[in-house]
């Protein structure tokens, strides 16, 4: 999978569930991952571009951290 802005989160951690954990590792801000309900919500809105906003990374630096933790 290509990481690109337009990328949803729903589309990513539905190919790399692990990724979910990862990402609250990195900021208390994706702790709303474990919500359910508005997971449900968010999944097919939310864009990786928008993720790296709300968790305080630029958009390439987010990018980055996700193909490393994919490919290790």
């Amino acid at each position: 999978m290509k990481l690109e802005k337009s990328t949803k989160i729903g589309e990513l951690i539905e190919q790399y569930p692990n990724v979910k954990d990862f990402l609250k590792t990195l900021s208390p801000e994706y702790s709303n991952l474990d919500n359910p309900e508005l997971f449900a919500m968010m999944k097919d809105i939310a864009t990786l571009e928008m993720v790296a906003i709300k968790g305080g990374f630029e958009f390439d630096e987010l990018k980055e951290k996700l193909e490393n933790f994919i490919n290790a």
